[in-house]
């Protein structure tokens, strides 16, 4: 599923909804990685500007900082075998 919505519209509210409805779908956003990397223990710096869509990641950890990791998520999971939600706002 890609969801097509606009900035500061609910889109994420939108999302939060789905996912519990349809608990099958696994979120792949900017807002989801930096979930994972925390429930991971890996610590952030304090950042300035918070956005669901575009958060600041502030790890100090060059494949973090750089997006590099959403780039391989990116690459990989099209061979999961799994229903993705994309989000990302524009």
């Amino acid at each position: 599923v890609v969801a097509v919505a606009l900035p500061d519209e609910g889109t994420f509210a939108w999302l939060d909804e789905f996912l519990e409805r349809n608990p099958r779908f696994v979120e792949l956003s900017d807002r989801k990685i930096l979930e994972w990397a925390m429930q991971s223990g890996v610590w952030k710096h304090k950042t300035y500007r918070s956005c669901n869509d575009k958060p600041e990641f502030g790890f100090e950890l060059p494949s973090m900082d750089d997006f590099s990791l959403r780039r391989v998520i990116n690459s990989i999971a099209p061979v999961m075998p799994r229903h993705y939600v994309v989000m990302e706002v524009k």
